[in-house]
């Protein structure tokens, strides 16, 4: 074991999560308010938002799950994190800030000021599943980094890894996080271009270029091509980017971080480096990737290890510790965001059904005891260890419909039955589409089903709704002019408080 790794890695992260725990009770209590583990009683500034939308979505799927993508399919994976991307910069500029300025904390709230109560319900089971199966593949990511250091059996590693993911948000909640968030996003990013760079040097011309002129010899160029072939784009490339994009739109663990600023317009000082910040973090990643494959001490490694493996073998000790540092820093900012998404929608969305008329103190004391439970859960289910990638784009899929529930119901009409029929319709057609082998039968093998699932939802939302009869969009009804949020809203466009 490297006992001056491991030491060096939990020591920093344990006092920095200690620390902010501390410091965002200590300033609850010196203001004379009670902590609001969801939403950090809406006080988040622009920096606050942005590192805390990033660091979320800067987690396995950018690093390792990068590593494991490139492995197969080569740099064709950073679709992945381009989806995310586009996700992080267009729904800060509309959807994000369409939610604060309802001051709600869930998509289900949002939902049933809407459509009301039975779709909301729906959504948010959905969503509650997402934050697990996402918060699931951070741990399993952790325990990877766990394994290639103490050889620490995988599994065990897994449990480990849960117990110091819990910690980041437990004590102090939304505001925690964030407060870490913005310390760990400067440490991440140092740590991965730091590790680009001495990776590029230990090269045998110490750049990149052997690396291009090895996959040319071995007749493997379209590893380094980011299509990886028109083919290639259109059934798994694209799908990818659209199936991340349209979740991550409307995803309760986006929708906490937007619904906790201070302001609008906190929010859109975020659009133009959310998504950059992420693309270069997982290109960067899948440069290394590419450089474990060539190597022959690591070909015997699987995709789960292989460039975690290489990384800690090659590279200077002390360039080993900030790695891991800003690595385990990337994955326990993930993990607290889904953990917290589903705590927080078990408590708001289904506990508020029998305890509606719940204390800020009772509210908080429902989320830890969330955390705990879905911390617990995912410990077991990150212990099957499931493919990351392929993972993440069947249950995104499932989650397309909803952002056009919302901007629909936002702007156009509201169809209560016709939302939940396509939501339905949706969920059946991609199990189908999954498992079981109609899609050989009819000869759409090649099709993903994200396409189908997109066509199902354009063609129901929009014909039926021109077809069917429905309430008037929310920003357009008397629901939204005649509420207390859009007094709100209109005093702080003004530039006036509240209580003004």
């Amino acid at each position: 074991m490297k006992w001056d790794i491991i030491i060096c890695v939990v020591v920093f992260n344990v006092a920095a999560m200690l620390i902010a725990g501390w410091y965002t009770n200590r300033s609850n209590k010196k203001q004379n308010q009670t902590l609001d583990m969801a939403t950090g009683g809406r006080s988040l500034g622009a920096f606050a938002v942005g590192s805390t939308l990033c660091m979320t979505l800067l987690g396995s799927g950018n690093i390792t799950g990068t590593y494991e993508g490139v492995y197969t399919t080569g740099l064709s994976v950073l679709w992945h994190s381009m989806g995310n991307g586009f996700a992080l910069c267009l729904g800060a500029a509309s959807i994000m800030i369409w939610a604060r300025r309802m001051r709600v904390t869930t998509t289900g709230e949002m939902l049933t000021k809407l459509y009301g109560k039975v779709l909301a319900v729906i959504v948010s089971a959905f969503n509650i599943v997402v934050g697990f199966a996402v918060a699931c593949c951070e741990i399993q990511a952790l325990g990877i980094a766990i394994n290639a250091v103490t050889g620490m059996e995988l599994r065990s590693a897994v449990i480990v890894a849960t117990i110091l993911a819990l910690m980041y948000i437990l004590i102090g909640g939304m505001k925690q996080g964030a407060l870490l968030n913005q310390v760990f996003i400067v440490v991440l990013y140092i740590g991965v271009i730091l590790v680009f760079i001495m990776v590029g040097k230990m090269l045998p011309d110490g750049s990149y270029n052997s690396i291009r002129d090895y996959y040319a010899a071995n007749g493997k160029m379209e590893m380094l091509s980011i299509t990886g072939g028109m083919q290639h784009f259109f059934t798994i490339a694209l799908p990818l980017v659209m199936s991340n994009f349209f979740c991550h739109m409307s995803g309760q663990y986006l929708m906490q971080t937007a619904c906790s600023a201070k302001s609008e317009k906190a929010i859109r000082h975020t659009v133009w480096w959310v998504g950059p910040v992420n693309c270069i973090v997982a290109a960067t990643s899948a440069v290394v990737a590419l450089v474990a494959n060539t190597m022959p001490a690591y070909e015997h490694l699987d995709a789960k290890t292989q460039t975690m493996a290489m990384l800690v073998g090659e590279l200077p000790h002390w360039l080993v510790i900030v790695f891991l540092i800003a690595f385990t820093v990337g994955i326990l900012s993930t993990f607290a965001s889904f953990v917290m998404s589903s705590a927080t929608t078990i408590t708001v969305d289904f506990v508020a059904l029998y305890r509606p008329n719940m204390t800020g103190t009772e509210k908080n004391r429902y989320i830890r005891i969330g955390l705990v439970v879905s911390a617990a859960i995912i410990a077991i289910l990150a212990q099957f260890l499931p493919t990351v990638i392929v993972l993440f784009q069947w249950l995104f899929a499932q989650m397309l419909p909803i952002i056009f529930f919302l901007i629909i119901g936002l702007f156009w009409k509201r169809n209560t039955g016709l939302a939940v029929a396509t939501m339905a319709l949706t969920w059946i057609v991609t199990n189908v589409w999954t498992f079981t082998s109609l899609p050989a039968v009819l000869g759409m093998e090649n099709i993903n089903m994200i396409w189908i699932i997109l066509a199902i939802t354009l063609i129901m939302q929009i014909i039926g709704n021109l077809i069917l009869p429905g309430r008037k969009g929310y920003f357009r009804s008397d629901d939204w002019f005649e509420s207390e949020q859009f007094a709100i809203y209109e005093r702080e466009k003004h530039g006036l408080s509240e209580v003004e």
